[in-house]
């Protein structure tokens, strides 16, 4: 069933962009296309009733400390807004807006496809590991993240990749702690659109990719750790029953 949301996704984006370039109105059909697919599927999984499996539920569970510790994102996201709001932004127009409400898009279904479908791939139909299961998706992640390689240089898009994959690590713990995939879709929308409203040079991007991939490095621990805390709390509760 995931194959094909997925070849509906592919097939639909890119007969949207090209009807979109035709009738001279960027991305705007693309946006459309790609809300009512992701609504669709939203409807179709609640209708099925395996919602659930794909993290597509609210965060049942999250702890205080990992919720403040999300809030290291939030300098980061909130650059874009004040960049609009200033002014400062350069050609903040509608191709802009266009091409951030798209990466959003884009951010969402990422999630859905590397999260939510691979990881069940993995775990529930080929009986991974919960951690391999992880790390498997991630890698795959990086790996999407390489597609640059023909236009731009190739240790920028390299290092890309490396922090692509880090942070694929913490949004796949981030899924299996709170069983939802809205805490990465957060993120990982906030950070698509901060990258299309802060145009930086490559060099810049360069180290703040490689800075990316080394923080989130600790955090990833982090967060396993607590999966581990959790997993031994539920074990001991059942033993003294």
């Amino acid at each position: 069933m995931e194959c094909i949301w997925v070849i509906l996704y592919g097939v639909i984006y890119l007969i949207s962009e090209i009807v979109s370039d035709y009738i001279g109105l960027k991305h705007i059909i693309t946006i459309i296309s790609l809300g009512m697919l992701f609504g669709s599927f939203c409807l179709f999984a609640y209708k099925r009733k395996c919602n659930a499996d794909y993290g597509l539920q609210g965060i049942k569970e999250i702890e205080k400390k990992q919720g403040k510790c999300l809030l290291a994102y939030v300098p980061l996201l909130s650059m874009p807004l004040l960049n609009i709001i200033l002014g400062k932004a350069n050609g903040v127009d509608a191709l802009l807006i266009s091409e951030g409400i798209l990466v959003l898009w884009g951010a969402l279904f990422e999630e859905l496809f590397f999260r939510g479908f691979l990881m069940h791939i993995f775990h529930k139909r080929l009986q991974w590991k919960t951690w391999i299961s992880v790390v498997i998706s991630a890698i795959i992640f990086g790996l999407f993240h390489l597609n640059n390689l023909y236009v731009e240089n190739g240790l920028y898009v390299g290092v890309q990749a490396a922090s692509a994959l880090a942070m694929g690590i913490c949004f796949g713990i981030a899924f299996l702690r709170t069983r939802s995939l809205i805490p990465g879709m957060l993120i990982h929308a906030g950070m698509n659109v901060t990258a299309v409203f802060m145009p930086i040079e490559n060099e810049t991007l360069l180290w703040v990719y490689l800075l990316i991939a080394i923080l989130h490095i600790p955090y990833a621990i982090w967060l396993y750790q607590g999966i581990e805390k959790k997993r031994e709390d539920k074990e001991y509760k059942e033993s003294e029953r």
